[in-house]
């Protein structure tokens, strides 16, 4: 027999399951959110940084196109545009990274919901209703 049965059975398991599931709940939630949170600020900011840098070397490249030759104005549209699959192949990395780790996170979820189904329906039920509670509150 586990523990949980034998708190059922001593009448005080209702109230630690409850606490139980909550706790749970609110851990997988606040897990999920903070990776996705962490992968979107991640991506957000190496984009700026990429971007920042893409911007530098068109300006500079914008400043010496009238001077360049025919040669030298090849080289730096060969330069530009290897930095332009550079940051390219950066972003897809960092998206890649992202989708890695919000895939993790719902299969920590998925994993969770298999393993406590009952906990799993609980958590929709009150998360149901707490939305249609603000809903209601707001619609008022």
């Amino acid at each position: 027999m586990d523990i949980n049965t034998t708190r059922n059975q001593n009448g005080n398991g209702a109230a630690d399951s409850a606490k139980d599931f909550v706790r749970d709940a609110s851990s997988a939630a606040q897990n999920l959110g903070a990776a996705t949170k962490k992968a979107a600020h991640d991506v957000g900011s190496v984009a700026r940084d990429e971007a920042s840098k893409l911007r530098a070397d068109l300006d500079d490249l914008i400043s010496k196109i009238p001077g360049l030759s025919e040669i030298d104005l090849q080289v730096a549209k060969e330069k530009f545009l290897a930095t332009v699959n550079s940051v390219s192949a950066s972003a897809k990395n960092y998206v890649a990274d992202a989708r890695e780790k919000i895939t993790e996170q719902v299969e920590v979820t998925e994993s969770f919901i298999k393993e406590k189904p009952f906990k799993s329906v609980g958590i929709a039920a009150i998360a149901g209703l707490l939305v249609g509670a603000l809903v209601a509150r707001r619609r008022s």
